[in-house]
């Protein structure tokens, strides 16, 4: 007999766990699961090294909660190919969009998505296309490929916000698995050194440089090495590059005292640490804001 033992079922119940299920969601689809679990292991066995069809009779269980036991299953035996009719299909995707659109109603107005954010619930493929469907509905908007906003609309304004460009840039690194941090302007304006609004919103990144628009809104992230970015917390590296971008003439009294008052002790002293490879002159600098 095929066994599919409880190894799996566990497997997927920490799946679902993660995903911040409530207690009786869990139960209801673990129920499920092992009524699924029951009727497969009676079909009849064939040779487990070969791919095994299946066809799925009309079980009475939730198609969402059977898509997430799929996934565990296929990684745990590649060799099922899972058959379903094409209304269990519709009604599995009809789950799926349904999941997604959830997470998206759920989520705070401004917030910003980027595909990978759902593939813990289908496919890129079929996550784009969801996507698609809620942007038809107006749930959110698309700001460039593979990124979107649930809007903020301005009753003062009547009309909806542009999206926080510091909020798409953290979206995108999410997506691309980098790393970032403000620089240039961005920098300085974050640290309360300048109230100039950027025009291009520069970050360092340890991916490629790439550039993105929309609207009148530019990101660009310029590459740097590991070193200068991924062993530094977010505070050390906005002070460097704040630091970088004033230059070593620029940097006053004033402005020690104003990054001496801003920076809270616990922050000052992880950066005595963390800054000790930049330049003579930055570290110089960082002492002074440092010192009680």
């Amino acid at each position: 007999m095929r066994t599919i033992d409880e190894n799996i079922i566990q497997s997927y119940q920490n799946h679902i766990y993660i995903q911040e299920k409530s207690k009786n969601t869990i139960d209801k689809y673990i129920r499920d699961i092992r009524t699924f679990t029951a009727w497969l292991e009676t079909q009849e066995q064939k040779d487990i090294t070969k791919k095994v069809h299946i066809k799925m009779p009309k079980l009475n269980v939730n198609m969402l909660a059977l898509f997430f036991y799929l996934k565990i299953l296929k990684k745990c035996h590649e060799n099922y190919i899972i058959i379903v009719t094409k209304k269990e299909s519709i009604a599995m995707a009809n789950g799926i969009y349904i999941e997604i659109k959830k997470r998206i109603l759920d989520a705070e107005e401004g917030s910003i998505f980027v595909t990978s954010d759902f593939t813990d619930i289908a496919t890129t493929t079929t996550v784009r296309k969801c996507l698609g469907r809620q942007v038809e509905e107006k749930n959110i908007r698309r700001i460039i490929d593979g990124v979107y906003e649930k809007p903020v609309y301005s009753n003062l304004l009547r009309e909806y916000v542009p999206a926080n460009p510091e909020k798409v840039a953290y979206a995108i690194a999410r997506g691309f698995h980098w790393t970032i941090a403000p620089c240039g302007d961005v920098a300085l304006n974050k640290l309360g050194l300048s109230t100039q609004v950027p025009v291009v919103w520069f970050y360092i990144s340890d991916g490629p440089y790439r550039k993105f628009s929309w609207d009148n809104i530019t990101l660009s992230f310029k590459h740097r090495a590991n070193r200068e970015i991924s062993y530094m917390s977010e505070t050390t590296t906005l002070v460097v590059e704040a630091l970088k971008t004033l230059g070593k003439d620029r940097v006053d009294d004033g402005i020690i005292l104003s990054l001496r008052n801003r920076l809270p002790r616990e922050e000052k002293k992880k950066m005595l640490v963390e800054a000790t490879g930049v330049s003579e002159w930055i570290y110089t600098v960082i002492r002074k804001v440092c010192a009680e």
